[in-house]
């Protein structure tokens, strides 16, 4: 516990850091809160009034009140109230000093004028609606009367001249406030702050916010983005009620009086993204375990996932959305705040709903540079311009990706993927697995380098990013100071990036006669098996659980676990045999051999602990012969995940009593070598891992009476998963009910 406490606890300090550097203005705002801000109460420095009983008595109000103006989090005004959750009596003004409305002029005052607003009805019937809501809730006596919702909100489209969004979520907004038992005064400050600095501008379907968080989940987590790309689930789906009144339409009182506190502590408008994106990642395991969910389903599960965190989940919840917050580049902050949030869009660079992935500003990747990789990311910079430019000025430490070997050389191309992959594993832990894409910043050469960055998207390796403007912007970025900075700098590189006859097709001609080179900041050893882009993505995609710190990782675990229980309650996971199956039968009276295994359960055996019963292994047959063979019953093109992190091209073959492996050639197309030919009655045990469903683990081993001898194990991606797991498992049923087989 102790532990999990100083993990929250740094997870609060990194966010402070980076929003001290990184956070927006919150827009421009409108005349009349304008003159509000200016405009101080007669009692001035008066923050709690004295009149107001705000606690119990075994609270230190003086301390309280110290602290709240001191600007103190949300953990130290807890600890004030005894480790307790923050009284109404002391959440409104607590509430009020974080949104700096204490000493605001009152602007709604007595306004008693005309409920005469364009969609007037909609509103009556938005605010008649929540309100009769609060009657089967406890809300500790409190009234919330429809007809001072109406007004306010009424009041607040007229004084902005704005027109009601028609979605219910000012009302729902208004919630809150109003339980805290603010007066009409300050719940209009603090309304019309919230949404003019933590509420994006426009949520309707298909607008900004969506496109940004599809950014980030695609940034994180590409393989769980393009799962629900492929089911055709777009964010606007399940995101648009959590956005429109931060979390109140779909969490229960207690959540988002504890929630605000700390949203609002951290002054991040960005927050309600990264929320959601604990939120979708954490109920990965739940839809990647149950496949045949329709899209109506799976809309209908996240939708309701914020209606299952507790009070005391919001700790956990909110440290892990800080967590990923530090970890994500933070300049996409400065670029699209003025495009979601205030009064009036601010011009954007880059359109969002364009962007084929999250971009960075070449300012925060030249300023990680300088840093120790303990705050802020650390970018590694895979550089896809020409040999011809890279040759002549390039960033310490980038790698040399020639975006054009991708068309005119592939082999060349995957060699020097494999090399960028296998770096950065090795660099994992010193931050620098993180990869910005540096073209030229020239559009007929850079449609390239979007094929290239599409193609590890696509083998989901996570933390992809490009940066903004290329090495032409870089260039005028650095000016005078370029060649201070730049390795193996050439006065003479401007002229190539403005020359227009410089020739595509004879850079990557030259790029094809030289090895793939990096910057002689590091060395690269091309000794050993490379390994596929494919095989890494696979792999890299899941560290995004096992890279989180341990106390974080905890924290994961527990969310998941939440959100988890009443999904089973509602639906049965997919499962493969159970021992009360009328056709399931057990392997020899031991344990259903068939599981979705812990993170760690596959880790009992070396993976090269094999033997065969057959001779003549590693002879070379030809492919598409082998499998149109009489005996094969069916096969499966895989991934054999090997010890040492290498991958090799398989098939998964399964005849009438066996499962043969056969592992591509590198060096002969359409042909493979026999590896292994396993009994399928000496298979044991097949796990999936529950971070990577597509990852299948068979054990192999023998039996004597009740006891399971386990000799080894092989680990495989395998694409078409359940098809194959279903194919060898019917199968071993078959065998196993025929004892003289």
């Amino acid at each position: 516990m102790k532990q999990l406490k100083m993990d929250a606890a740094v997870g609060r300090q990194e966010t402070m850091e980076h929003n001290k550097v990184n956070q927006s203005d919150g827009g421009s705002e409108g005349e009349m809160q304008k003159e509000n801000e200016n405009s101080e109460n007669s009692d001035g420095d008066a923050l709690l009034d004295e009149a107001t009983p705000l606690s119990p008595s075994n609270i230190d109000m003086e301390a309280v009140k110290t602290a709240i103006k001191g600007g103190s989090d949300v953990a130290t005004i807890r600890s004030l109230c005894n480790g307790q959750a923050i009284p109404a009596e002391i959440r409104r003004h607590f509430w009020k000093e974080c949104l700096g409305v204490s000493k605001k002029q009152d602007a709604i005052g007595d306004w008693n004028g005309p409920l005469d607003v364009e969609l007037q009805e909609v509103i009556h019937g938005d605010c008649q609606q929540i309100a009769a809501t609060l009657e089967s809730e406890p809300c500790g006596g409190i009234v919330v009367p429809a007809a001072l919702m109406e007004t306010i909100i009424t009041f607040y489209c007229k004084s902005r001249n704005t027109k009601y969004p028609g979605d219910g979520g000012y009302a729902e907004v208004l919630l809150p406030l109003i339980k805290t038992g603010m007066t009409k005064t300050d719940i209009y400050n603090c309304f019309y702050t919230i949404l003019n600095r933590y509420i994006p501008r426009d949520c309707r379907p298909g607008t900004p916010p969506y496109h940004l968080f599809r950014l980030l989940l695609l940034y994180h987590d590409p393989g769980l983005c393009s799962y629900l790309d492929t089911h055709k689930l777009t964010p606007d789906e399940y995101l648009q009620p959590w956005i429109r009144s931060l979390f109140v339409s779909s969490c229960k009182h207690d959540v988002i009086a504890g929630l605000w506190d700390v949203y609002f502590s951290e002054r991040d408008p960005f927050l309600v993204f990264f929320l959601a994106l604990v939120m979708i990642i954490n109920a990965k395991e739940v839809l990647m375990e149950s496949p045949d969910m329709s899209p109506k389903q799976m809309k209908e599960l996240l939708s309701s996932l914020p209606d299952h965190v507790s009070a005391d989940d919001i700790e956990d919840f909110c440290s892990l959305a800080q967590y990923y917050s530090n970890r994500t580049p933070q300049s996409f902050r400065k670029d699209f705040h003025t495009l979601l949030f205030g009064m009036s869009r601010g011009p954007t660079f880059v359109p969002l709903s364009h962007a084929l992935c999250l971009p960075v500003s070449l300012g925060e990747v030249l300023e990680s540079l300088n840093q120790d990789g303990t705050i802020g990311i650390k970018y590694y910079i895979v550089d896809s311009r020409p040999i011809s430019h890279f040759s002549k000025g390039h960033l310490p430490g980038s790698f040399h990706l020639d975006a054009n070997l991708f068309l005119h050389s592939p082999k060349d191309f995957m060699v020097a993927a494999n090399r960028v992959c296998e770096r950065i594993k090795s660099q994992n832990q010193d931050g620098g697995e993180h990869l910005c894409f540096l073209s030229t910043g020239r559009e007929n050469e850079d449609q390239y380098v979007n094929m290239v960055v599409a193609k590890f998207l696509q083998n989901s390796v996570p933390f992809v990013s490009v940066a903004q403007g290329g090495f032409v912007e870089l260039l005028e970025l650095l000016g005078d100071r370029a060649p201070k900075i730049l390795e193996d700098y050439d006065e003479h590189c401007k002229q190539i990036l403005t020359s227009e006859e410089d020739d595509i097709n004879h850079s990557s001609s030259a790029s094809r006669e030289q090895t793939p080179h990096r910057s002689h900041s590091d060395s690269d050893s091309d000794t050993g098996q490379l390994k596929t882009a494919s095989s890494w993505g696979i792999q890299q995609g899941a560290r995004l659980y096992t890279s989180l710190a341990s106390g974080m990782k905890e924290k994961s675990s527990r969310l998941t676990q939440q959100l988890k229980k009443f999904v089973y309650e509602r639906q049965k996971p997919e499962r493969h045999v159970s021992s009360s199956d009328k056709k399931g039968k057990r392997y020899r009276n031991h344990p259903n051999v068939f599981s979705i295994a812990d993170e760690d359960d596959d880790n009992e055996l070396e993976d090269n602990s094999l033997s065969s019963e057959d001779e003549g292994l590693n002879k070379m047959v030809s492919i598409e012969a082998f499998l149109k063979g009489d005996e094969v019953i069916a096969s499966f093109p895989s991934n054999e995940l090997r010890e040492g992190g290498f991958t090799s091209p398989s098939y998964l073959v399964l005849t009438k009593n066996k499962l043969i492996i056969l592992r591509e050639c590198t060096d002969r197309t359409g042909w493979a070598r026999v590896k292994f030919s396993h009994p399928l009655r000496s298979i044991m045990k097949i796990t999936m891992k529950k971070r990577q469903p597509d990852v299948i683990t068979f054990k192999y081993g023998s039996t004597m009476g009740d006891d399971v001898h386990l000799t080894g194990q092989q680990k495989f991606q395998i694409p078409q998963t359940s098809k194959a797991t279903t194919a060898i498992k019917n199968q071993i049923e078959k065998i196993v009910s025929q004892p003289n087989s």
